[in-house]
């Protein structure tokens, strides 16, 4: 009778069912560095955390080609805060792109939750039996999508264990700067590139249009300034000659000097 290594008997029966928590989705190892200490991929870390609300009971199919995980549905889901978060978020969109698929936005995956909890919160303490990597307790809000690249250059130095508190004090740090993901689809990768250098040009555009009205608008004010300065001078040189002319018609009509009342000039102004 032969017996398979312990190893591999092992990952089987955490593939299979892990105290009720059923995962039948694999990773390949080039994702490894999204999996936790214990060797447990995103998706069956997903199942722990989704199933501490219903006695960890949890499963999470395979999926087929061109499928991807909706989220929370159902009344039941909708105010279940061991799924509606982003942590767990995070989790099952790495769960979708381990194998190959699409994403959702946090929006579309939480559209069905009726209360969530804070940003790279999990209010549940971790269950027992697995431990929660670094790079899912992101803050997706920049973007409003699980960002790969990140996760990957954060990757799992820190991890919460069993019967922690679902929040790391410290926020996620990114220990590298590479933006090529192992694992990740050449299409996504391209995807996450072109989004970086694409956000790079908006970036930079912002940047010149501003300094551009800057520009223009201290222009503008220094314009009027000046106008403002010539208009003074015209009126007080038109005020004086109307004041000498006065003065002159006095004495030859026997009148005295008189004013012209400064409001009754119409100066053009920019």
């Amino acid at each position: 009778m032969s017996f398979l290594p312990l190893p591999t008997a092992l990952l089987l029966f955490s593939q299979l069912v892990l105290a009720q928590i059923v995962v039948q989705p694999t990773c390949p190892q080039a994702w490894s560095w999204s999996f936790n200490s214990l060797g447990q991929n995103p998706c069956i870390v997903a199942a722990y955390l989704q199933g501490a609300c219903d006695n960890g009971v949890y499963t999470i199919p395979k999926l087929n080609p061109g499928d991807s995980y909706t989220g929370p549905s159902g009344p039941a889901d909708a105010s279940d805060l061991c799924k509606c978060n982003t942590v767990v978020y995070s989790l099952m969109s790495a769960c979708d792109a381990c194998q190959g698929a699409r994403w959702f936005p946090w929006a579309t995956f939480s559209a069905n939750c009726t209360a969530v909890d804070p940003l790279t919160t999990f209010s549940n303490v971790i269950p027992t039996g697995t431990a929660v990597p670094e790079w899912a307790f992101l803050n997706i809000s920049t973007k409003g999508t699980w960002d790969p690249v990140l996760a990957y250059q954060v990757g799992d130095a820190i991890e919460l264990d069993p019967g922690a508190t679902g929040v790391l004090e410290i926020p996620p740090t990114p220990t590298t700067t590479r933006t090529v993901v192992p694992g990740l689809s050449t299409h996504h990768n391209r995807t996450s590139k072109i989004g970086a250098v694409i956000g790079g040009l908006i970036g930079g555009v912002i940047a010149v249009a501003a300094a551009l009205a800057l520009f223009l608008w201290r222009a503008r004010v220094k314009r009027r300034k000046a106008t403002r300065a010539a208009a003074a001078v015209i009126l007080a040189n038109r005020s004086l000659s109307l004041r000498e002319k006065g003065a002159k018609g006095g004495e030859e009509g026997g009148g005295g000097p008189h004013d012209v009342p400064l409001d009754t000039i119409r100066v053009t102004r920019e």
